[in-house]
């Protein structure tokens, strides 16, 4: 399973989560709205009675309650527990030793013993080569080479899912007859997710549309071991050594006018590669946005696809990240 699909459906369980915890409290709204009072037959007219007096002001009505961080934070925690990240891949095995040194030659064969004198004759045929000695012993391991150069970054994660609607708030008391109550307050805006980014210790950063950040835990496992080293090979010339690879200490994260950028630099090497985030730029305002910009407008908070100077919601150059939250129900007159 990989990041995006674990993201989607960590989300897709946390919606389903707060709109089942809703659902029967909207139901019983519903069933409230919905009844009408039973009406008997019409009476004889009563006498005028004495004028009342003014009746008290109706209490307003209460704030729409909102998706707390704990209940993100819980939601996603339980889909980790049910759906735990694959395994790190294993390392891979190391580098060959190098060649052993030759063995040493084996000592010469022992003299025959000699023959009894006899007639001198012709002379004798050369006697046989005493026997091959025996192999050396094999030579010591070589020195492992030096590591290869880190592989490139990741492709940019999707966009994450527009924020969950914040909950009407509930009608207010009726009070008793009297001068018209004054209007509820607005309901509070929903909290929702406005990005995610999984940092170098691979746990998963959310971002709020309220601007906080919230540490879920670690998300991608670890590395493998390293294998274990090969048999020594055949004798051969010893390889050039490489080229060093560019590791964390030639690591600099740098925020400009674009973006983040990851730049990696050991004397004239240089080598950058941008980061797809979303960079906060405040209230909109007429000016030039680059791509990757974040503003709020009317309430709510956009994206923009590309390089632009147009207003939100005028535009295809923007894209709703996070809806604005509906406003609570007036309370009603006494």
């Amino acid at each position: 399973m990989d990041l995006q699909q674990a993201f989607d459906e960590g989300f897709d369980a946390l919606k389903g989560y707060v709109d089942r915890s809703f659902d029967a409290f909207a139901k019983r709204i519903a069933e409230l709205e919905a009844r009408h009072p039973a009406r008997g037959e019409k009476g004889a007219d009563g006498r005028d009675g004495v004028d009342g007096r003014d009746g008290v002001d109706g209490r307003d009505g209460v704030d729409g309650s909102s998706v707390t961080d704990e209940q993100i934070a819980a939601a996603v925690a339980r889909y980790l527990e049910v759906n735990p990240p694959a395994a790190g891949k294993d390392g891979r095995d190391g580098v060959d030793g190098q060649p052993g040194a030759d063995g040493r030659d084996g000592t010469n064969g022992r003299d025959g013993v000699d023959g009894l004198p006899g007639e001198k004759g012709a002379d004798g045929r050369d006697g046989l080569d005493g026997a091959a000695g025996r192999d050396g012993a094999a030579g010591r391991d070589g020195t492992n080479g030096r590591d290869g150069v880190d592989g490139l970054p990741g492709e940019k994660g999707a966009d994450g899912r527009d924020g969950v609607d914040g909950v009407d708030g509930r009608d207010g008391t009726n009070g008793r007859d009297g001068a018209p109550g004054e209007k509820g307050a607005d309901g509070r805006d929903g909290v929702g997710m406005a990005g995610a980014v999984i940092d170098r210790a691979g746990d998963l950063i959310v971002t709020l549309t309220n601007g906080e950040h919230k540490n879920l835990g670690p998300v991608l496992g670890k590395d493998g071991a390293n294998g274990r080293d090969g048999a020594p090979g055949a004798d051969g010339a010893d390889g050039r050594d490489g080229a060093d690879g560019l590791g964390f200490d030639d690591f600099d994260l740098i925020e400009g006018e674009r973006g983040l950028t990851l730049r990696f630099a050991r004397g004239a090497v240089v080598k950058e590669f941008p980061l797809p985030v979303v960079i906060d730029r405040g209230v909109w305002r007429p000016q030039e946005y680059t791509k990757g910009a974040g503003v709020t407008w009317s309430g709510s908070f956009w994206i923009a696809q590309r390089d632009t100077s147009d207003k939100p919601e005028t535009s295809d150059a923007w894209r709703l990240a996070v809806k604005r939250g509906q406003n609570g129900k007036d309370g009603k007159a006494a």
